[in-house]
């Protein structure tokens, strides 16, 4: 195997790494996200050295180049103000981490076979979840009792409180797979896998008990309808199947327990008001912090540290609440409102910067010709719906935004980007 080889298949070992959950290995202190980010650093090296000395270049637009740097400039000199130094490199180090995939990405991703591997991987990845998702809703008590030896402490400790709240938590974004799952369920000839697929996704976002999956899988799913239409009429049957699936579970679930996502939309019971007003003071808080230092924000990762006494630690009369609440805390649940108080308005302004132009692209994309570009962008966007109302500093959600972004430009070579 030459150097050529092992460089891709290592790229593409560790986009899976970071991707599954983050199990623990027996054998040290390390996860599989740990490893993954590792390999990357090694190959970040082993690329900058050929872009530096034989004379290789990176395929991409330079206003893109110029925005993404400007993003992680903004993200960068928020050191300037970060009074928690410790809270600000842990942060730090998911944004470098997924800037270098981003890197990585656009080196290795050069046609389409580049980028249906990344698909293989994200089937992958998304198994794994439908594994542990099933585990945890049937057999609660294995991961309770093992979760400890096979996950990343924070990671574990937030499975068990989703647990004993009724809910199905793996930090996943299956949603955003759906598109793609439908697109080869039009396309390709091994329908009942990608139908088989397709069910399970929409299944486990139901089950999981989580609002934001059931906003994400409608919007995918509509998305998708709408920009395909012409192409899945002779696959409507399908479509329909999804709701009446949707109608036996509600009526098992509620049968078993009393309660579903369903009843969480609806608002019928008054802890779901919480959680809304909850975040909605969150955004409040975040709004105050970031006026505190308008320029470059408080910090990456030092929205916590501003907060009052009060409002950084929650008394209840329920340990399960305090331990939400001490988990949750750190967070304001929004891509925006964390931007704004850690970054500033530089940082806000780059991310708006950002989006904006991803939006241009993805319109040009959409009014196109190149049925897996448009899949890629509901993706995205479905993707980028669950950063609008949730935490955004795992590892696999940065790292799948900057990679959706190079899978849609990689799968369309009639958009100049």
């Amino acid at each position: 195997m030459n150097i050529k080889n092992l460089t891709n298949n290592l790229y593409y070992l560790s986009v899976l790494l970071v991707l599954l959950p983050p199990f623990s290995l027996l054998i040290s202190s390390s996860t599989t996200h740990v490893i993954g980010v590792f390999i990357w650093i090694v190959l970040f090296i082993v690329v900058f050295i050929g872009l530096l000395f034989r004379n290789e270049k990176l395929k991409v637009n330079n206003t893109l180049m110029l925005l993404f740097m400007l993003f992680f400039v903004s993200q960068s000199v928020s050191v300037i103000t970060a009074a928690n130094i410790s809270a600000f490199s842990s942060a730090y180090e998911k944004i470098l981490a997924s800037a270098i995939l981003f890197i990585l990405s656009l080196y290795f991703i050069q046609n389409e076979r580049d980028v249906k591997k990344i698909i293989l991987i994200l089937f992958i990845a998304t198994t794994a979840s439908f594994i542990l998702q099933a585990l945890i809703f049937f057999y609660p008590g294995i991961i309770l009792s093992a979760g400890k030896y096979l996950l990343n402490n924070t990671y574990q400790e937030l499975v068990d409180l989703n647990i004993n709240r009724g809910r199905v938590y793996v930090g996943n974004y299956d949603e955003m797979l759906i598109p793609i799952v439908l697109y080869f369920l039009i396309e390709r000839k091994e329908k009942v896998l990608f139908g088989f697929f397709a069910i399970l996704i929409s299944v486990f976002s139901f089950i999981s008990n989580f609002r934001t999956r059931i906003v994400m899988l409608a919007f995918s799913i509509l998305s998708f309808t709408l920009i395909f239409l012409k192409k899945i009429k002779k696959f409507l049957i399908f479509l329909i199947i999804i709701p009446i699936i949707f109608y036996f579970l509600y009526s098992f679930l509620y049968q078993e327990t009393g309660y579903t996502v369903i009843d969480r939309l609806l608002l019928t019971n008054p802890g779901d008001y919480g959680a809304i007003t909850n975040r909605v003071s969150r955004w409040e808080y975040s709004l105050e912090i970031g006026l505190s230092s308008p320029v470059f924000g408080v910090g990456l990762g030092n929205y916590y540290d501003y907060l009052s006494p009060a409002e950084q630690k929650v008394f209840t009369t329920s340990s399960e609440v305090e331990n939400e609440n001490a988990l949750a805390a750190p967070y304001p649940h929004s891509i925006f409102f964390n931007t704004f108080a850690e970054t500033g308005a530089f940082g806000f302004s780059a991310l708006i910067l950002l989006l904006v132009y991803f939006l241009e692209k993805d319109i040009s994309v959409l009014r196109g010709e190149n049925g897996l570009s448009k899949v890629f962008v509901i993706s995205f966007w479905t993707l980028f719906i669950y950063g609008t109302v949730n935490p955004t500093d795992q590892i696999a959600f940065q790292s799948l935004f900057w990679l959706l972004r190079v899978l849609i430009m990689r799968s369309n070579y009639n958009i100049n980007y």
